[in-house]
């Protein structure tokens, strides 16, 4: 390693900014492959980088690489990097950094110590294990990258606290994975491509396994993807996850999943002609959303908007103007300060079926529903009605209403003593996921075909 005069130093910092690859390959001594490459030119375009991927394809070294570009070309950088444990932070992770750093061949500046990189008070690195939301408070500035490996296994409340460090345009998250439950945030973030820009990264199409040849050292072979295809099958969960950097095919209590809204929403049009409906979920504390959607006669969803305030007067009217734009039947969750909304509307004459679904089931979709189908109370029927309406594709919502898939495979399902199907409880799935699924509550809520009363 050498030391950069500042005749040396300006234009290797102006080629590092345009290239993050000519960083690597110049400074590091390392040729990233193709998809470490897209990994470099993502977290440049985009605010967050969601990489789930198979077995020992390099992300820790694309990771670690990554954190040396961004310290050692932008002033007052700000790199926060943790994961679930401190092995996997400071051992694995940051013990990458420090060799590169080390091996740099040119001195990357600042000063590498053994959990941080110095540069100033306001200019460095830290790695630090998973502890609580409050454990990097303060950490701001101009270019705040804030890498999570082992994503999966950090709490999603811990994501959402992170992320309110990237409050500067020049902040960037990026995540790390290998993606086993289709449960995770991570999972539900996939499910995003209006926030999060996924690159998965399959072992199939490592250098090692191509060419049969090891040309990256302690990588993946192509030995161990064959040995795995024999023992395992490619149609095991293990193959998706460890193989392919594919999110599980679902596990047997995913209410939803994402490949059957995914073939509904190909559907061009459904063979249904009936009242267009839309449903309203009713924020219940003032943190909450207001969440309405709106489907056509032909079943297909057309509309959805949210908006927050627990003013019973301004939600009614607001869901009613959305309601009638679109010539449709308004339903409406009574828990709660729900009821509020439904006799204000009604006290204006207007037509609104009040959903219960803390009431027992009402079997308004006999024909759909087997008869032998046991449900716990009106929401667990409800979330069955959708779950079934979007496998026979009788229902459409359309791929840029993502944001509503995201909230639709999240809940899990389950049976009672009694044999009852179960829904996970909102609560529950707000402490797994570290929010409500709020668009598909109001999804099941218009699904009622009920009329009038409280159902």
């Amino acid at each position: 390693m050498r030391l950069a005069t500042p005749d040396v130093a300006a234009p290797i910092l102006d080629a590092a900014r345009r290239d993050s690859t000519w960083f690597c390959r110049a400074m590091l001594g390392f040729t990233p492959w193709s998809k470490q490459q897209e990994i470099l030119r993502s977290v440049r375009r985009h605010r967050r980088t969601l990489v789930p991927s198979g077995f020992n394809v390099g992300k820790t070294m694309v990771a670690a690489a990554l954190i040396c570009e961004w310290m050692s070309t932008r002033p007052q950088a700000r790199v926060v990097c943790t994961a679930t444990t401190n092995h996997q932070v400071h051992d694995v992770l940051w013990a990458k950094v420090r060799t590169l750093y080390a091996g740099a061949r040119i001195h990357l500046g600042g000063k590498m110590l053994d959990r941080e990189w110095v540069f100033g008070p306001e200019w460095k690195a830290v790695a630090k294990a998973v502890e609580d939301e409050t454990a990097h408070q303060g950490v701001h500035g101009p270019a705040v990258l804030v890498v999570l490996d082992e994503a999966e296994g950090i709490e999603a409340k811990m994501v959402q606290a992170l992320d309110g460090l990237m409050s500067s345009a020049g902040s960037r998250m990026v995540a790390f994975f290998n993606p086993r439950s289709t449960q995770s945030w991570c999972y539900a973030a996939a499910q995003r491509p209006d926030i999060w820009n996924a690159i998965p990264i399959s072992c199939l199409d490592h250098p090692n396994v191509v060419s049969g040849e090891e040309v990256i050292p302690n990588a993946v072979t192509r030995q161990w993807v064959e040995e795995t295809r024999a023992s395992e099958g490619e149609d095991s969960d293990y193959w998706l996850t460890r193989v392919l950097g594919v999110f599980p095919s679902g596990g047997t209590k995913q209410l939803i999943r994402t490949e059957d809204l995914q073939v509904a929403a190909d559907v061009g049009g459904i063979s249904v002609d009936e009242e267009p409906r839309a449903g309203l979920d009713v924020a219940r504390f003032g943190g909450d959303r207001n969440v309405c959607v709106v489907f056509d006669a032909r079943r297909r969803m057309v509309a959805r908007e949210s908006w927050t305030g627990v003013d019973l007067m301004a939600t009614a009217g607001r869901a009613m103007v959305i309601a009638r734009r679109h010539g449709a039947r308004l339903r409406i969750d009574v828990c709660g300060i729900g009821a509020g909304v439904v006799d204000r509307l009604r006290e204006t004459g207007a037509e609104v079926d009040a959903v219960d679904f803390g009431s027992g089931p009402k079997g308004d979709w006999r024909g759909t529903i087997p008869k032998d189908a046991l449900f716990k109370n009106r929401r667990a029927e409800l979330h069955w009605v959708t779950r079934t309406l979007i496998r026979e594709k009788a229902i459409c919502i359309p791929r840029e209403f993502r944001d509503v898939w995201a909230d639709l495979v999240v809940p899990e399902y389950d049976y009672d003593s009694s044999g009852r199907i179960t829904i996970e409880e909102k609560e529950s799935i707000r402490k797994r996921t570290g929010r409500s699924p709020d668009f598909g509550d109001a999804v099941h809520i218009a699904m009622s075909n009920r009329k009038r009363g409280v159902f």
